[in-house]
């Protein structure tokens, strides 16, 4: 999360009603902007798609979630505004984990599978024909043939084959750093000078 603020002018001339008023304005303008611009940097910099970035890269999005998840928004009271991802209700506090690194739950993707059910019927390290195979683990593990599930055994080599590739392991990982606030402060700090004097000239 980033907050940035703009000094109140404290000579005699700025303490008028009317210079006052002009100059909070101004400032409400120039935050704004300054919020604008940073929040759409750092929307910018995160990539949609399955592959994970690099760490110390702005962070990969699968489906675009984190980029809807930036908001910025002005605090009359404390006179600055405030840029980044809204907080999830979710424990994995993934933003933040983004942002700053740490450790987080490992999510349990193993399933009983059952008569009836689609279920993997065959793991390779290389390519094989068949109807459907895709790679586990996000693209990244082995081939796996999936096929409709048409009894008990079936289902149970596949329920094996399923704990096999997605057994949770360790509990909890660690994940490093892909930063993606910072950055976009950075790239943008050489353009709130000038939102504040467009804004003051009432551009």
């Amino acid at each position: 999360m980033i907050t940035l603020t703009v000094d109140r002018f404290k000579d005699t001339f700025f303490d008028r009603d009317s210079v006052q008023r002009a100059v909070d304005k101004a400032q409400f303008a120039s935050l704004r902007k300054g919020g604008a611009s940073i929040r759409l940097i750092a929307r910018r910099s995160i990539r949609r798609r399955k592959k994970p970035s690099a760490p110390g890269q702005p962070p990969s999005s699968r489906k675009g979630q984190l980029k809807e998840l930036l908001f910025f928004g002005y605090d009359e009271r404390a006179r600055s505004v405030v840029v980044g991802p809204a907080r999830l209700d979710r424990p994995t506090g993934a933003p933040n984990i983004l942002e700053f690194s740490g450790s987080a739950k490992a999510i349990d993707r193993r399933r009983v599978r059952r008569i009836g059910d689609g279920g993997e019927m065959r793991v390779s390290d290389a390519m094989m024909p068949g109807a459907t195979v895709r790679r586990a683990n996000r693209g990244t593990g082995p081939y796996v043939a999936y096929a409709k599930v048409r009894t008990a055994r079936q289902a149970a080599h596949a329920t094996r084959l399923n704990d096999q590739l997605y057994r949770p392991n360790p509990a909890t990982v660690r994940i490093a750093a892909r930063p993606y606030m910072r950055p976009a402060l950075d790239a943008s700090l050489s353009q709130l000078p000038r939102h504040w004097a467009r804004s003051v000239n009432g551009g």
